[in-house]
């Protein structure tokens, strides 16, 4: 038992190691590029990876500190009645477009306009539609496609 719980412990490091080390390394490669060669044409680009990469980590050390509040029982969560077809909960594609658009994978995401409220965290609900996004992405190759549809189970879309 405890040898599984160690090899388990160490699959998740190796894991999140490499979770953080991807977007550290497109920062520092850009950042030193542009420290480097003051005659990048493409300043901006370099500029949105880097943003892009960052707040990248930085969702993956948030999630990392919830995970350890919700290990420790902390997590406290703000549960109201959210609208899913309102807001940023429509916008399924947001948080990942920069990162599609990188790797031209196009994102196909329709949103039914009438879904009922939901009882949850808002916050928390935009947390796990990014996370499924940031891994559609992520495992989708070069020039794929991703479909997201999000309706009640007797709704059909097209």
């Amino acid at each position: 038992m405890a040898e599984e719980a160690s090899r388990l412990k160490d699959e998740f490091l190796a894991t999140l190691s490499h979770e953080i080390r991807t977007p550290l390394n497109a920062v520092l490669g850009w950042a030193r590029i542009l420290r480097t060669q003051p005659n990048v044409k493409s300043r901006a680009h370099a500029l949105e990876v880097i943003e892009r990469n960052a707040a990248s980590q930085l969702r993956l050390v948030e999630d990392l500190l919830d995970m350890a509040r919700v290990i420790s029982g902390k997590l406290r969560l703000d549960v109201k009645s959210v609208e899913p077809g309102r807001g940023r909960e429509r916008a399924p594609s947001t948080s990942s477009e920069p990162a599609a658009e990188a790797k031209q994978i196009a994102i196909d995401a329709a949103v039914d306009d009438n879904l009922p409220a939901v009882s949850g965290d808002a916050e928390r609900l935009q947390q796990v539609v990014w996370n499924l996004m940031s891994n559609a992405v992520k495992f989708t190759e070069r020039d794929g496609h991703i479909t997201v549809h999000v309706a009640t189970s007797a709704t059909r879309l097209p």
